[in-house]
């Protein structure tokens, strides 16, 4: 009877690892204890051997363990005082580990050296072998050669071997910018994915699919989430606070990325071009009209079931009292975000006219900062000289402000508005300069 030349490889590996086992003569295996402290692992460096057991135990604090070389080292797990992990070396090679937590300061490492009882791989790894999970553990190995590569290599922005090699850098801009266009408090630690197919048709990570933005669009006041200005991937990768507290981190290669020139070109062409489809402004606002006329009447059933729109639930940065209200700060915050990711990525407004000409008509610019308190700029252009009246108005169209009401010479001016005495709320403030009137809204919070 024929044999499968398919299994033929599979075979013969098992035949010698059998073969390895009945040779060698066989060992007893030693089990290594670490302990850590805060901060610190003791010992900090050994010496194993392939089949022995290295065995983390912890004495103080609260330390998540990450094994970030290459062979794949002991998975990571999350132990406090009192608590302990076991890890049985199958590969040899050298292996390095850290606190997720208090990296790179806490780290440690231990050098597995293949044993007379293990010179290949153990019997356990190979008892289930098949095609698929030879793909695997290729699969893993490259997560691992990306991590390292990521992490240890001064290389990692380079475009032949760097981390384009391992990843889909287009995938990582899409997933970049519409977390930070939402600032998504979740985006890069919890609710976050990575997909890849097989090599023979893309052998690269993917960022994606997105997810889970109930704590985005300025719903969250923690975090500095509801902030208009600032990268929430920046403050999650800077900030002590969090980054000592929050047991759950973003991985630490996003914030290599994000620093590198080429991944900040290849954002800001690809928001660019956003800029001009689905994220224009216009697009976006009239996406949230559809669905909250679509909602309407079920809106109306919901808060008389909950009456919670004057309520603070947790954690919304804003309480708008109705459902209008709502509505007006979701898209005024979204028009702010817009506008600030555009100073940061295309250098300036895009709705900023350049420098040294006159505008072809008045404009009304968006107030910076926004929110604020107690006061923000607001700016203007005229294209002659004319009389010029800019007044703030509530959400009932009454004006409770009038920033300047005198002539003005053509070309762009700025007005500093200070809105002491106001309690915090959503305005909006209008010019008038000949026949042109325009409006835009701004955000007080106190």
């Amino acid at each position: 009877m024929g044999v499968s030349k398919k299994f033929l490889p599979i075979r013969l590996l098992l035949g010698l690892v059998l073969l390895s086992v009945m040779v060698f003569p066989s060992v007893n295996a030693t089990t290594h204890t670490i302990t850590f402290t805060c901060c610190e692992y003791t010992p900090s460096f050994l010496q194993a051997s392939v089949g022995d057991t290295v065995r983390w135990l912890g004495s103080f604090g609260a330390h998540p363990l990450s094994s970030t070389t290459i062979p794949s080292g002991a998975a990571p797990f999350s132990a406090n005082s009192g608590t302990s992990f076991s890890y049985v070396i199958q590969i040899a090679g050298l292996y390095n580990y850290h606190c997720d937590f208090h990296q790179p300061s806490m780290a440690g490492s231990f050098n597995a050296s293949p044993s007379a009882q293990y010179p290949l791989v153990t019997i356990r790894q190979i008892q289930e072998v098949s095609l698929d999970s030879l793909r695997l553990l290729d699969t893993l190995q490259r997560t691992q050669t990306f991590r390292w590569t990521l992490q240890r290599s001064p290389y990692y922005q380079d475009t032949t071997g760097g981390y384009s090699k391992y990843l889909d850098v287009p995938s990582m801009v899409d997933f970049f910018l519409i977390n930070e266009l939402t600032r998504n408090v979740d985006g890069y630690r919890l609710s976050s994915y990575m997909y890849k197919d097989r090599d023979s048709k893309n052998p690269k990570f993917f960022l994606g699919p997105v997810w889970d933005f109930n704590h985005g669009f300025g719903n969250s006041d923690y975090y500095e989430a509801s902030k208009i200005e600032g990268w929430q991937l920046e403050y999650q990768a800077t900030n002590a606070s969090f980054m000592n507290s929050d047991e759950f981190q973003p991985p630490f290669w996003w914030k290599k990325v994000f620093d590198d020139p080429r991944f900040r070109d290849a954002a800001a062409a690809r928001w660019l071009a956003m800029r001009k489809g689905v994220f224009a402004t216009p697009r976006i606002h009239r996406f949230i009209d559809s669905l909250a006329s679509h909602i309407h009447e079920a809106q109306q059933r919901n808060f008389v079931k909950w009456p919670i729109l004057s309520t603070y639930v947790w954690p919304n940065a804003f309480i708008g009292g109705s459902y209008a209200n709502e509505i007006a700060y979701l898209k005024t915050w979204i028009l702010f975000r817009l506008d600030w990711i555009d100073t940061q990525l295309a250098g300036r407004s895009l709705s900023v006219p350049q420098p040294g000409t006159l505008p072809l008509q008045p404009e009304l610019f968006q107030n910076y900062p926004n929110p604020f308190n107690p006061s923000t700029t607001i700016r203007f252009s005229i294209p002659v000289a004319a009389r010029t009246r800019i007044t703030v108005h509530d959400l009932l169209g009454r004006s409770v402000r009038t920033v300047t009401d005198d002539d003005w010479s053509a070309g762009d001016h700025e007005l500093r508005f200070d809105a002491s005495g106001l309690s915090s709320g959503l305005y909006y403030y209008r010019i008038t300069s000949g026949p042109f009137t325009q409006s835009r809204p701004m955000l007080l919070m106190k």
